[in-house]
């Protein structure tokens, strides 16, 4: 749906470190059309068991997906 800002909080295990952090788009009709997202704000807590992304005018009719890796 047509929205002006996306704000998403993800909750993560507490003691369970993870790098690359991305964000990708990609029209829901044409998934191999991805793109890497950069979010308008990110914030990722000291202890790594929440980050937080906002995206300003996602666009209508695409699909968001962030991924991550577990270092352990």
């Amino acid at each position: 749906m047509d929205t002006n800002i996306t704000q998403v909080w993800l909750l993560l295990p507490q003691g369970r470190a993870y790098n690359r952090f991305e964000i990708t788009s990609f029209p829901i009709d044409q998934p191999g059309e991805r793109k890497t997202v950069i979010p308008n704000s990110i914030v990722n807590l000291p202890a790594g068991s929440m980050v937080s992304f906002q995206l300003i005018n996602p666009k209508e009719h695409h699909r968001y997906q962030c991924k991550w890796n577990w270092t352990d």
